[in-house]
């Protein structure tokens, strides 16, 4: 939940006048510059954990409430709500208030949540930024053909988007260590909204391993070695290049919490593979796993990322939900993963439209990796069949989940309460991904 901060400011001057909160953060100069109104005729109170409080300036400019930002749309003056008069200033964290309109404002300041300030510090007050050879991109209804959910997410052919996690970072993310080990890379597929076990709608990273996942860190049978948990035995690997991978489900099933594929993820990938230390900053959240039809059409899941969002997060594949720590990236990540260029494209097969299947869309979409790979979701037309990601270049198609082996790279969202640290040298590059703290 936002943390809000009320302020009543009356204004007492018939002159047009415009009031500017400065920047609250600490380096920044603690005054307040270019105010028409003195001190005294503004009332600051403060919400917090334990209640209302009433304030100074000097409580507006402290290091405590650096963090939040005018929440416009319930700001007031006048009486109405997101008044002409009122405007905000992100960059600098100014407020602007037109007197010679306004009578009286009521302004609601939020805190912005740790996750959240890390992307808009990345965004650089803008709704779009290059990253590496890709890009970061703030998805609000200003965005063409983009998710409209004000998530964040990275896109394009390799953006700065890594992060080092699990058992065997600790030395990297201390400072201790230059190097992130391969087998805890992973990547940041953005900040968007997810609904948490007990119902809470919230937005979180959400991140997926950089590389394939192996037999080891599923702890199943590899090259004759007997399983390390008997718990996983109808998992299987094949080696058949250039396909290795996993069964879906070995047991035909499309019941993804059902499923060998989902038991091992969650078992010994989360407690042995990750670690209890890491486990820990893991969120429970639940996973949209209805599914939905690979034709095109009202309920069609392979049109474009944007229809597939909607399929995906409140249509049919909203209408199967399980709990769980890690999973695997919906269709719709895998399109939005694309250039944005490709964003009114399908991402099926098809004929008379450049679609997904072309060189150039492998060759910008950071997700593609190579070769065939599951998603989390199902198909809805047929009997035991999922979505798989790669297929003729980078389209998308379907097969049978006990038939046919594919990649697989597991996916999760970290608690609100992990943070993200960006520094000028380790920037979320490949070799100097962004620590976690």
């Amino acid at each position: 939940m936002k943390k809000k901060i009320t302020i009543t400011i009356t204004l007492i001057f018939i002159l047009s006048i415009i009031i500017c909160i400065v920047s609250i953060k600490k380096e920044k100069d603690k005054s307040l510059k270019n105010i028409s109104i003195n001190d005294q005729n503004l009332t600051f109170i403060f919400e917090t954990d334990k209640g209302n409080i009433t304030g100074s300036s000097d409580d507006w400019l402290s290091e405590e409430y650096q963090d939040y930002e005018l929440d416009v749309e319930n700001s007031k003056c006048n009486g109405k709500t997101s008044p002409s008069e009122l405007k905000w200033n992100n960059e600098n964290h100014s407020v602007e208030i037109n007197s010679e309109i306004a009578e009286k404002c009521t302004l609601y300041f939020f805190k912005v949540p740790e996750q959240e300030k890390f992307f808009k510090n990345l965004l650089n007050n803008s709704n779009e930024v290059a990253s590496g050879n890709g890009y970061l991109y703030l998805h609000n209804s200003s965005l063409t053909n983009g998710a409209n959910d004000n998530g964040y997410r990275f896109s394009g052919n390799e953006p700065d988007n890594y992060i080092c996690f699990g058992m065997g970072s600790e030395q990297y993310n201390t400072g201790k260590s230059e190097e992130c080990p391969i087998a805890n890379r992973y990547r940041i597929i953005g900040l968007v909204p997810v609904e948490l076990e007990d119902g809470t709608q919230t937005s979180l990273v959400k991140v997926i391993k950089s590389e394939y996942i192996t037999e080891d860190e599923l702890g199943i049978e590899s090259n004759g070695v007997p399983n390390k948990n008997a718990d996983y035995v109808d998992m299987k690997r094949v080696d058949s290049l250039p396909n290795d991978g996993f069964h879906w489900n070995s047991n035909g099933s499309t019941i993804w919490e059902n499923g060998s594929l989902y038991n091992a993820l969650n078992g010994y990938f989360l407690n042995e593979t990750l670690g209890s230390e890491w486990n820990e900053k893991i969120a429970k959240v639940k996973w949209n796993v209805g599914g939905g039809y690979y034709h095109t059409g009202e309920n069609g899941l392979f049109t474009t990322p944007s229809e597939t969002y909607k399929t995906e997060m409140s249509g049919t594949g909203k209408s199967v939900q399980a709990a769980a720590k890690i999973g695997l990236m919906y269709v719709y990540d895998y399109g939005f993963a694309s250039a944005k260029q490709n964003w009114n494209k399908k991402m099926s097969s098809c004929v008379n439209d450049m679609c997904y299947n072309s060189d150039a869309n492998r060759q910008n979409n950071w997700l593609y990796n190579a070769v065939l790979e599951w998603t989390i979701s199902r198909e809805l037309a047929g009997s035991g069949l999922a979505i798989y990601t790669g297929w003729d270049n980078g389209a998308i198609g379907r097969n049978g989940v006990r038939s046919f082996i594919y990649g697989i790279r597991p996916v999760f969202y970290l608690n609100s309460d992990v943070k993200i640290k960006d520094e000028q040298i380790y920037n979320g590059s490949k070799l100097k991904p962004f620590k976690i703290i």
